[in-house]
């Protein structure tokens, strides 16, 4: 009993973000269905992937986060609040202008609150915790803080942007062209957890994936 107290008291920080992030999870999955009209059973089972996904990579992780990495609570909510709103209107003008988003299909008004939360709460925020707070973090700790080299940001960039993209090919399969976007959004995510931190990229993630299923669409009657 006395190394499992040491354990929790060692990792209190871990312990408390994982207790919160399984009680919002957990409300999703129990309540989800009553709040959103629109919550399928897809929803349920992603959230329960995402939840367990989240809890398996954190509490395993031997080292904290490295510092370079790690944001104050305060910084990392300006950060958010600042790069979704920036995100939301650089792209925007990019979907106006024809390069991006053209395909997405405009989403009923009813429909535009469940997905934004579904995508911000456990889609944007558990794939950043995972793959830029802890892939990214355990390689950029490993090879760019340990390394004497002056390419030692190689591996953590592309390694950890390459495991992100293959995590999406149960999404888009060997639709090349999509998966080399994930890719590159892999390389954008993770450049800004290290200039700006977690904040920014969640921020960033959430607003590219709303813009992807027509969040932002409007009526071309408009």
């Amino acid at each position: 009993m006395t190394v499992i107290i040491n354990k929790v008291e060692k990792n209190i920080g871990k312990v408390i973000f994982l207790g919160l992030y399984a009680l919002v999870a957990f409300w999703f999955l129990v309540n989800g269905e009553g709040v959103f009209t629109s919550w399928g059973t897809s929803w349920t089972f992603n959230a329960i992937i995402y939840l367990l996904g989240v809890s398996l990579f954190v509490s395993t992780l031997e080292d904290e986060f490295p510092v370079e990495l790690r944001t104050s609570l305060p910084r990392t909510i300006t950060y958010f609040s600042l790069f979704s709103i920036g995100s939301l209107i650089v792209l925007l003008v990019i979907q106006d202008f024809g390069l991006l988003f053209t395909g997405s299909a405009v989403m009923p008004y009813h429909l535009v609150l469940a997905n934004m939360t579904f995508q911000l709460v456990i889609v944007a925020s558990s794939e950043e915790i995972i793959f830029r707070g802890v892939v990214f973090g355990y390689l950029y700790d490993r090879f760019k803080l340990r390394s004497d080299k002056q390419l030692g940001w190689v591996i953590p960039y592309l390694l950890s942007a390459f495991i992100f993209a293959f995590f999406h090919f149960a999404v888009y399969g060997l639709n090349l062209s999509n998966m080399i976007i994930v890719f590159l959004m892999g390389l954008v995510f993770a450049y800004l957890v290290e200039r700006w931190g977690l904040g920014a990229s969640i921020g960033v993630h959430w607003i590219w994936n709303c813009m992807a299923i027509g969040v932002f669409s409007l009526p071309s009657s408009f």
